[in-house]
């Protein structure tokens, strides 16, 4: 049976990726064929878990924002192609441009707008005003290019949509997503409020660096809800996965008009080599089947959504681990449910790697890559050095170079690990540095995520870069 052959390659998958705890969602032609939990809540006390558990599906928010916008488009109470500033004619910019950027060019992540350098997950904002509030804090900021003229991933750009919904709809942003979507749909613990979220359904979120340690908080900040405070379970995650699949509807219950799914996952502008973004979406070929889907990434949690239409097959899978490579678990569930064989899982070379530069040192890390090179029993790429690289970076660690050094020695020509590189040496000041790194970042692969947002965002982290050609 297709559940037993998905259920055997999560298990072998947790396995590999040492991961805590997992949860997992499958539908096909409107049936679940499985939603199931795996591993513990947390390593601390061991507690199971179930297909109830919550987790924290940070930007998977996403579309849930862009559902509850095209609903108010459908409804003539916005219009997605009007400008931000009619519907908050206070929010200002230090940037005359932000006068003109539309919605639609928000939903699309191409209007220019910059990222959230730090969410405050230790220092959540928790008042109804949230939102606006954060709105307002903006006034500083400048745009990172003309409106509508490339792809720069923005969170802000989703608070400010949120900001849109409750301004619209005389309703708190978490409250119009109860009300007209998860109501409706049945999914009754979903939620967008930390505060809502039971105990004993609670997933806790871990750092899987060097092993799965728990998190010393949580990370929520209700002023980031439209674009990451989204908590659902595999249960419930089923509903949010047959009624897109059914094009807005789901026992006999409508969301969304069938057309508006012509809007969310019309491809509008090309990110990289075969990966588009809608509305929302992003867009993908899986072999030579079209799937839409959106991942998520906050401290101590990874989750995925991934859709594919036209054979009505829709995978979730959601984690609570900082480290848990949710694209490649989906893209293989999805290619099992399609009739394809995924690649088995094996772990990273990451594991041994960093085993035993915590017990030994960097050389004899080093000399770990040199003896498993060549053997099929690791996976030997860069993903997860990368993975850890961004995260020390984000806590200015000192190991942070080194874990690029030993990715790199592993792989390189990751661009990613390059691009962390230029970030590390643009905070120390060191611009020259950062510039070289960067180039060769692009060199290697100029449409690879990382890198193009570290090419946006380097001045924010280099002191005197503003004199530097980055």
């Amino acid at each position: 049976m297709l559940s037993h052959t998905l259920t055997d390659y999560i298990k072998r998958f947790i396995q590999a990726n040492q991961l805590p705890g997992l949860s997992v969602a499958v539908v096909k032609d409107g049936g679940i064929v499985l939603a199931e939990g795996f591993g513990v809540r947390s390593v601390v006390d061991g507690q199971p878990v179930t297909p109830n558990c919550l987790y924290h599906m940070a930007s998977v928010s996403k579309p849930f924002s862009a559902t509850a916008l095209m609903q108010l488009a459908e409804q003539g109470k916005v219009d997605l192609d009007a400008r931000l500033v009619e519907y908050l004619p206070w929010f200002t910019m230090d940037d005359l441009r932000v006068n003109s950027i539309t919605l639609r060019q928000m939903l699309n992540h191409i209007s220019g707008m910059p990222d959230v350098h730090d969410y405050e997950w230790g220092n959540p904002y928790t008042e109804d005003d949230a939102l606006e509030v954060y709105a307002r804090s903006l006034s500083s900021e400048k745009l990172l290019s003309d409106p509508g003229t490339q792809f720069a991933y923005s969170n802000i750009a989703f608070e400010l949509l949120g900001t849109v919904i409750a301004r619209v709809s005389g309703l708190t942003f978490e409250e119009y997503m109860r009300r007209n979507i998860f109501d409706p749909l049945g999914m009754k613990t979903s939620t967008f409020l930390r505060g809502e979220v039971p105990d004993e359904l609670a997933m806790t979120p871990h750092n899987n660096l060097f092993g799965n340690e728990v998190l010393p908080y949580y990370p929520y900040n209700r002023a980031h809800a439209p674009s990451s405070t989204f908590h659902t379970s595999a249960n419930e995650a089923c509903r949010w996965m047959q009624v897109n699949l059914n094009r807005g509807e789901l026992d006999g219950v409508r969301i969304l008009q069938d057309a508006s799914y012509d809007l969310l996952w019309k491809p509008y502008f090309p990110i990289e080599e075969g990966r588009q973004i809608g509305l929302s979406w992003f867009l993908q070929d899986i072999h030579g089947f079209n799937a839409v889907g959106h991942g998520g990434s906050d401290d101590g949690f990874r989750s995925m959504i991934m859709l594919v239409p036209e054979m009505n097959l829709g995978v979730t899978v959601m984690s609570n681990a900082n480290g848990a490579p949710m694209l490649q678990l989906a893209t293989a569930l999805v290619e099992i449910g399609l009739g394809f064989e995924p690649e088995q899982p094996r772990p990273s070379v990451y594991f041994p790697v960093m085993k035993a530069y915590l017990e030994e040192g960097f050389d004899s890390a080093l000399d770990c890559i040199h003896s498993l090179r060549g053997k099929e029993t690791y996976q030997m790429t860069a993903d997860r050095f990368a993975n850890a690289a961004d995260q020390l970076f984000d806590q200015s660690s000192t190991q942070t170079v080194d874990v690029i050094k030993l990715g790199l020695s592993v792989d390189p020509k990751s661009a990613a690990l390059h691009a962390i590189m230029a970030l590390e040496y643009g905070r120390s000041g060191d611009v020259e540095k950062a510039s070289a790194w960067l180039d060769q970042a692009e060199n290697l692969e100029p449409d690879n995520f990382v890198v193009k947002y570290v090419k946006q965002h380097l001045k924010d982290y280099a002191p005197d870069a503003q004199s530097a050609s980055l």
